[in-house]
């Protein structure tokens, strides 16, 4: 995998026509984007949001200084533009896909807010892992803000480990792998989550 791109891993179960439709709307990167199918995950019905999602898109340095170019509105698009099927499919009130966990041998809803259909990763200059989650019932505008909030947060945190991102890290010191952050509907900026009960003090 080279680390330096776009790359996009993504479960074997995971709905064809969300992968069909990102290839198609990321094409214009061409080797810059590459593609990995993965066999599905064993269940994970513990720290669910520290593992791997159903579809991940990892940002790699060179791709993510795309993001804080002049022309980084047409990236955006196309990024926006690749995850609005996946959207369409397993995000919203009514999604026509609902990811569940087994656990004592039982199908189970996830207890959190957040989705385990897709998270964007990328990585910091000093090796820190950050990895971006989604709410499940945000709006497709709640959404796209959110992905913009993501990837404007990007650049500078994969270059130099500075900005929003950087900033969250050092006032919320953990030992957990990766770093939690999403976008907060309410103040429209970006927060820390902390899956960790209080008391295991990590």
């Amino acid at each position: 995998m080279n680390k330096q791109i776009l790359n996009v891993a993504f479960e074997d179960d995971i709905d064809t026509d969300v992968i069909l439709s990102m290839k198609e709307a990321l094409a214009d990167f061409g080797e810059e984007v590459s593609f990995h199918e993965l066999p599905k995950r064993g269940p994970q019905a513990s720290i669910l949001l520290l593992t791997m999602s159903s579809v991940v898109l990892v940002f790699g340095v060179s791709f993510a200084k795309k993001f804080g170019e002049k022309s980084a509105e047409a990236t955006w698009q196309l990024v926006e533009k690749g995850l609005s099927t996946l959207y369409k499919k397993y995000f919203g009130e009514t999604p026509e896909h609902v990811i569940y966990y087994v656990s004592s041998s039982e199908k189970k809803l996830p207890n959190t807010k957040y989705s385990l259909t897709l998270s964007l990763l990328c990585t910091g200059s000093k090796g820190e892992s950050i990895k971006f989650i989604y709410e499940t019932k945000w709006s497709q505008a709640q959404f796209n803000k959110a992905t913009r909030a993501y990837l404007r947060a990007m650049p500078k945190f994969t270059s130099s480990s500075t900005g929003v991102i950087q900033n969250l890290i050092e006032k919320n010191p953990t030992r957990v792998s990766p770093f939690l952050i999403a976008w907060d509907a309410v103040s429209e900026e970006l927060i820390f989550v902390n899956v960790m009960p209080a008391a295991a003090d990590i």
